[in-house]
């Protein structure tokens, strides 16, 4: 079904002794739809999961269902990865199918959110069993199954004191601060899910089950021994469950009893054990190959690894040959299954699509769209899987396509219409990208493709292709010629020069086609190994008929071989099974010695994980303790004999003390499988001493009776013991010897207790002492002892200090701690506190003391007044300039009051406009007045007068000959001759002064 997303796994029942599979389908509901797998199986219920009130909505969901009721009842789980089926839980609510032929009646649910992967054991005995990193939260219900049913159920966070056994059910019946476990759920879920025995994990305790993780409300029915009787199934089961002191289904029914008889301690009773005097037989014990004993009661031996590579018959596709077994690394093309998948793998090139150019690669799923070059700078190909693309391949612009593998389409011109790489300018047809200049040409259609100026005639086409032979690449062949279909078979079917370009899937026109091969797994199934891929024309490798050559790049069912990793390698829905190889843990000298021998390793690969990970060997025999039994225990070739000699056991008269203390075990030897009864060279109980030896063998050392060794003690004066407080003490053993005598009361000074503590035979004789206190002013005095307590004191006592310099109170400081106020408390100012030292109170600190009054509105002088008497001077005194004053008023300046301002600056010797300078710049017109050449000149002010010379003027002269009015008398060279000496130079005979003074 194209887009849709079927991911699909695998869930056991456990239906008494039938097991039934059940398809698990998951889907995103927006993608998939509700239908999921309801073309597949016939039954199915729909389960929409919210987890959207969680914190963290978890990675992977465990899903737990229980179906049907007593005695027919089966259990399954499921664990769907959200992360790797590209699922977001916290997006919202979202669906997933349960479908099975055998999914009817009265079905319970449970949903377990993860964060991290689940650790799920699915035995076939015992049932499932599932532990997550950290459980997010859960929800659960119950449904009729049995046609097309929906069940919601919205995940609810739980404290995890509610699972304490971490099997990720939940006490019900617990309260955690105050509030049921199983709150969130309806009654009926609430019954079906409620864990019956919920005890903390004891330590050490890991495993999926261990601990009260036995027993919970999907686990299988417990078999009685009368049930277990029917059916080998039925029986291991028994022995797995009875006697556990569980109720393992919570079914209230309690524990099962084990089957009374069986005399070998097997777990198998009388009736259904193969040999009920052996403890290595019984149905459902591993099988030990080829050593002639049958051990699971399966009427027969297993042969051994007959090539020793590993693997059993039944296994091995080949057990006589070593190199040929499941998983083996295969060798291509040599016509050898080394992998035991059933056939050779096909040997395919670094150049897929053969156009010359590589891409390695080292699975076929890897991508083949190659990079940068090789060692040697040749380019690598862009993508191996389609022959027309290259390194410098033709560029067809505008296509969509990178064909010369240069990282972009080329685009096509802009007058480039149809994209053949002509523009219209010189393309006679650009709408048709069949037609350009030099185009192959179709003879007799009436069309110009080449634009040469008209078609032509259909001369010279022997095959009728509509193509003449100057055109066709192939004229024999009316399927070959320009523009032709191009197929896989490994010719230039259009004509083109290129080969089997554009990966074609047809070998010719009358071919299907060939679509996706291989399998596609359910989406986030992370254990399938198959997956789907394209067929490939390629020119090396594959299936060959004819000029046929296609490569599947995708891998189907039996591709390849089962092997130990978690994951269905030969996607049969079925993962790791018949993962087995033989083994054996023992030293290697000693297989096959005596009764040791091989077992067989069963694969435990964690689901998904890709590595391979065997259980433990079962079934070997290995070397033992040697034991007096008369067998060769630890296969070392000899009998009842430990490094050649005869094996001995300790030995000690029956009693206590055995191997405590100086008690030592004696020897009793092996003889005739059997050991003496003689014990000899043993140590008994004796009496205890102090020596740090237990003499008496009763696990303590230097003991006496219940406590430690001891001894009376007095160290005192001669004449003192047993007077007034003087008593014995005690000595205690350790180490091997007596220590200090402790507790032993000896002469000391006379104390005032109405004692005799000096042993003298008075009481509280000459006992004085002295009181109160040599400090400041206060002075000692003394108190005498009566009849155990001192009278009273003659001392001088403490006063209250004062600030003096002196210690009146007597506690060794002067004047400490003493404070008065100071200061005002008006206006702006604050008191503040003076400090006593040295008999002296000193400045004033802390406080707001009065500061000059400023004009802010404010009190600063701290007289009750505000801005009283403020002012300041405005303006300057410069030159004739006077400064006046400003008065404050409520914080803001009033006008300037009394100034005098600059005024414009006159010649009379005063800084009129209070710059500095005195009449600068002041100036008057002087001299004649304008007529003719005169005019007046400027005279400047110098302190206060006009003096000094007229600058500038032009004084009446003479007239010249000159045509100006030199004597500024308004007329021009008014009185002058030729011969007047004022012409320059003077005129000679017949000249006159004309005009600008020259002689004419």
């Amino acid at each position: 079904m194209p887009g849709a997303l079927k991911p699909r796994s695998e869930i056991w029942f456990w239906r008494s002794s039938l097991r039934t599979l059940l398809i698990f389908c998951a889907s995103v509901f927006a993608i998939a739809g509700p239908s999921g797998c309801s073309q597949e199986v016939p039954s199915r219920f729909d389960l929409r999961i919210d987890g959207t009130a969680l914190a963290a909505p978890g990675t992977h969901f465990v899903v737990w269902l229980k179906n049907g009721v007593d005695p027919d009842r089966a259990v399954a789980v499921e664990v769907f990865d959200a992360v790797a089926a590209g699922l977001d839980p916290a997006a919202g609510a979202w669906e997933i199918t349960l479908s099975s032929p055998g999914l009817t009646g009265r079905t319970a649910v449970q949903v377990v959110a993860c964060e991290g992967a689940p650790v799920c054991v699915n035995d076939a005995v015992t049932g499932p069993a599932c532990r997550c990193p950290v459980v997010r939260g859960q929800g659960a219900g119950v449904v009729t199954a049995g046609g097309p049913v929906r069940l919601d159920l919205r995940l609810a966070p739980v404290p995890a004191e509610c699972d304490r056994d971490g099997d990720l059910f939940l006490a019900c019946r617990r309260e955690v601060a105050g509030v049921a476990c199983c709150a969130h759920l309806t009654g009926a879920a609430r019954a079906a899910v409620d864990d019956c025995r919920d005890d903390a994990l004891p330590a050490g305790c890991t495993a999926p089950g261990c601990g009260s993780g036995a027993a919970h409300p999907f686990r299988p029915l417990q078999v009685t021994a009368a049930e277990a009787a029917a059916d080998p199934d039925r029986a291991a089961r028994h022995r797995a469950m009875c006697g556990d002191g569980y109720d393992n289904a919570c079914t209230g029914q309690g524990d099962v009893a084990c089957a009374v008889v069986d005399a070998d301690g097997d777990g198998a009773p009388a009736d259904l054990d193969c040999d009920d005097a052996n403890p290595r037989r019984f149905p459902g014990n591993s099988e030990v190959c080829g050593d002639g004993v049958d051990q699971d009661c399966d009427g027969r031996d297993t042969p051994c690894d007959g090539d020793g590579d590993g693997y059993p018959p039944g296994v091995d596709c080949d057990d006589g040959d070593p190199g040929r077994f499941p998983g083996n690394p295969e060798v291509c093309g040599d016509g050898i299954d080394q992998d035991c998948n059933g056939e050779d793998l096909q040997c395919l090139s670094d150049d897929l699509d053969g156009d010359g150019y590589a891409c390695p690669f080292d699975r076929l799923d890897a991508r083949h769209d190659c990079q940068g070059a090789d060692a040697t700078g040749r380019p690598y190909d862009c993508n191996d899987l389609e022959a027309g693309v290259f390194p410098g391949a033709p560029e067809r612009c505008g296509d969509g396509i990178d064909q010369d593998c240069d990282g972009v389409d080329t685009p096509c011109a802009a007058d480039d219409a149809d994209g053949d790489g002509y523009p219209a300018s010189v393309d006679c047809d650009d709408a048709d990208p069949k037609v350009y200049p030099g185009a192959p040409e179709r003879c007799g259609d009436g069309r110009d493709q080449s634009c040469s100026g008209g078609d032509v005639a259909c001369t010279a086409d022997a095959d009728g292709d509509g193509y003449n032979a100057e055109d066709d690449c192939d004229d024999a062949d009316r399927r070959v010629h320009p523009h032709a279909e191009e197929f896989c078979n490994g010719r230039d079917d259009d004509c083109d020069r290129r080969f089997d370009e554009g990966n074609p899937v047809l070998v010719n026109a009358t071919d299907g086609g060939r679509g996706a091969c291989g399998l596609r797994c359910p989406a986030g199934d992370p254990v399938c190994a198959c997956f789907e891929g394209p067929w490939i024309c390629s020119s090396n490798g594959g299936q060959r008929s004819g000029l046929e050559r296609f490569v599947c790049l995708g891998v189907g069912p039996g591709d390849q071989s089962e092997i130990c990793d978690g994951i269905d390698n030969d996607c049969d829905a079925r993962t790791d099974e018949g993962a087995v190889r033989t083994c054996y843990t023992g030293p290697a000298s000693t297989r096959d010695v005596g009764p040791c021998q091989a077992g067989v390793a069963r694969c435990q690969a964690q689901l998904g994980s890709g590595i391979a990970t065997w259980g433990a060997c079962e079934g070997e025999v290995v070397p033992d303790a040697e034991r007096c039994n008369g067998f060769d225990d630890d296969c070392d070739g000899q009998v009842d004999t430990l490094q050649g000699e005869a094996l001995t056991e300790a030995c000690f008269p029956p009693g206590e003390g055995r191997d405590v203390g100086q008690c030592r075990d004696g020897l009793r030897r092996c003889e005739g499988g059997r050991f003496a009864e003689a014990c000899e060279g043993f140590t008994g109980p004796a009496e205890e001493t102090c020596n740090g030896l237990d003499d008496d063998c009763d696990g303590r050392v230097d003991n006496d009776g219940g406590g430690a060794l001891t001894r009376r003690c007095y160290e005192g004066p001669a004449g003192t013991v047993g007077v007034g407080v003087c008593a014995r003490g005690t000595a205690t053993c350790a180490d091997g010897s007596f220590g200090v005598c402790r507790n032993a009361v000896t002469p000391s000074n006379e104390q005032c207790n109405n004692l005799d503590d000096d042993c003298d035979g008075r009481v509280d004789e000459g006992v004085v002492r002295g009181c109160g206190m040599e400090v400041g002013v206060c002075q000692r005095g003394t108190q005498t002892c009566e009849r155990g307590r001192f009278g009273d004191c003659d001392d001088v006592t403490p006063a209250d200090e004062s600030c003096d310099g002196r210690d009146e109170d007597c506690d060794g400081m002067t004047d400490e701690n003493l404070v008065r106020s100071c200061g005002l408390s008006v206006g702006r100012c604050q008191l503040g506190s003076e400090r006593c030292s040295q008999g002296v109170f000193g400045a004033c600190m802390g406080g707001v003391m009065p500061v000059a009054e400023t004009c802010n509105n404010q009190d600063d002088d701290c007289d009750g007044r505000v801005d009283e008497e403020v002012s300041r001077a405005c303006g300057v005194n410069q030159g004739a300039c006077r400064a006046g004053r400003e008065t404050c008023a409520q914080g803001q300046w009033q006008a300037c009051q009394g100034a005098v301002a600059a005024a414009p600056e006159t010649c009379n010797n005063v800084d009129d406009d209070c710059d500095g300078r005195v009449d600068e710049g002041i100036t008057r017109t002087c001299g004649p007045p304008v007529v003719g050449e005169c005019h007046p000149g400027m005279q400047a002010c110098s302190a206060g007068q006009f003096v000094g010379a007229c600058v500038g003027a032009m004084e009446a002269v003479p007239e010249v000959c000159n045509e100006r009015d030199d004597d500024c008398d308004t007329h021009t060279d008014e009185g002058l001759n030729c011969n007047d000496p004022v012409c320059t130079p003077p005129c000679a005979a017949g000249q006159t002064c004309g005009a600008n003074g020259t002689c004419q």
